[in-house]
């Protein structure tokens, strides 16, 4: 099930455990940005802005070298005029 915020600031807060992880997400012409924070720290701002519609994308990833607890916390910039982010799902590699 495909979980969407239209609104500025709303976020996902998700604890794993795990050597790696990626955000899987829909991108198109209305989509927002979102700023990726893991373990507490900024990681980084993806944009999943797109020409067209595009579903099922990897839009982070990270991995570690050992299997270890982490937090991942995805925040919706609501960008304007496109303020739509989709989480389709999260994968977390054992």
């Amino acid at each position: 099930t495909v979980r969407y915020s239209r609104v500025a600031g709303d976020s996902i807060v998700y604890r794993f455990k795990g050597r790696s992880v990626a955000l899987v997400s829909a991108k198109g012409p209305n989509r927002s940005k979102a700023k990726i924070y893991l373990d507490g720290k900024y990681k980084r701002t993806v944009d999943a802005r797109s020409s067209r519609i595009r579903t099922r994308r990897i839009v982070f990833s990270k991995s570690w070298k050992k299997k270890r607890t982490h937090t991942i916390k995805i925040v919706n910039l609501g960008t304007r005029g496109r303020p739509r982010l989709d989480v389709d799902g999260l994968a977390v590699r054992q």
